[in-house]
């Protein structure tokens, strides 16, 4: 499991956001608005100490779905595939009538 936090950053006038994985390892991003969505420039931590990067793109695809996309990933020097993931809004459940 992953947590979060996303805060505005005084000094550099940016978004930026740490995550922090319950097995060690950890990031920092670099948030960038564009006209339809964020990019976000990610340094990462593994739990064994190797470095990594990638770029994220996070942008709506339609009113309850979101596309993130991570490119140009690189693990301790060697470049990883892309990565495409479609996260969807569920509704929730109906109220239990009597």
């Amino acid at each position: 499991t992953s947590v979060q936090r996303i805060g505005w950053d005084p000094v550099e006038g940016t978004l930026r956001s740490w995550t922090f994985d319950s097995d060690g390892g950890f990031s920092e991003g670099e948030w960038l608005g564009t006209d339809d969505g964020w990019v976000v420039k990610s340094e990462a931590t593994l739990p064994d100490g190797t470095i990594g990067a990638a770029t994220v793109t996070i942008r709506p695809s339609d009113a309850d779905h979101f596309v993130v996309e991570s490119t140009d990933r690189i693990v301790g020097g060697a470049p990883e595939p892309d990565l495409r993931l479609v996260v969807a809004r569920r509704p929730p459940a109906p109220a239990a009538t009597k």
